[in-house]
């Protein structure tokens, strides 16, 4: 269901290529690093897992995907002048890319994590263990709200920021509800962790 934001994404890039600046196609590479993992490979190692994905989170998942990488890719390619090459040395460029790339990689471990708790104790819960997971029950969340703020941040773009603001309004209740299900299965479970926010909440 994610796979339009990967498609139409690197459609609109195909079809402006000649015209792409540097830093356009920089922005290129960080939604596509994420949406092929989170569309081909992540799905993959969900296999493992038995519970099925309800249809209506299907469709209205590839609706948003569609729409979402639509405004996100028009809004890039229409400000190719404000993306030259003198945005590669804007603070907000170089302060959002550090913060994807750790949005990023804090998604991935705490992904995989989950991963290694299905297949090697061939269950679907437990108690997850290592990385962030010490201080918050749904760091896969923070990592998520972080390279998205990163993103925002780096192509400094309004609908870039809706899209932050509209993942942050999804994962954190999320995190809550996570994070209430596992003390209330988990009479051991770590009473340092916060939901989200490593400290906070």
């Amino acid at each position: 269901m994610e796979a339009p934001a990967l498609l139409i994404f690197a459609a609109f890039f195909i079809a402006n290529i000649g015209m792409a600046t540097v830093v356009q196609i920089t922005f290129l590479t960080m939604w596509t690093t994420h949406y092929l993992d989170r569309s081909f490979i992540y799905p993959i190692k969900l296999r493992i897992s038995s519970k099925p994905l309800p249809l209506i989170v299907l469709v209205t998942g590839f609706g948003f995907n569609v729409m979402n990488a639509y405004l996100n890719s028009k809004y890039i390619i229409a400000n190719a002048p404000k993306y030259s090459e003198i945005w590669l040395y804007d603070a907000r460029f170089g302060a959002g890319l550090a913060l994807f790339a750790l949005g990023f990689a804090m998604n991935r471990h705490s992904d995989y994590i989950l991963y290694r708790i299905r297949k090697t104790l061939r269950q679907e819960y437990n108690i997850p263990q290592g990385g962030l997971y010490r201080w918050v029950s749904s760091p896969n969340y923070f990592g998520e709200i972080t390279m998205w703020s990163g993103w925002a941040i780096s192509t400094w773009s309004p609908v870039a920021a809706a899209f932050c603001l509209w993942t942050v309004a999804n994962l954190i209740p999320r995190a809550r509800s996570h994070h209430q299900w596992y003390q209330q299965n988990f009479t051991d479970y770590p009473s340092e962790r916060r939901a989200i926010i490593p400290w906070i909440w």
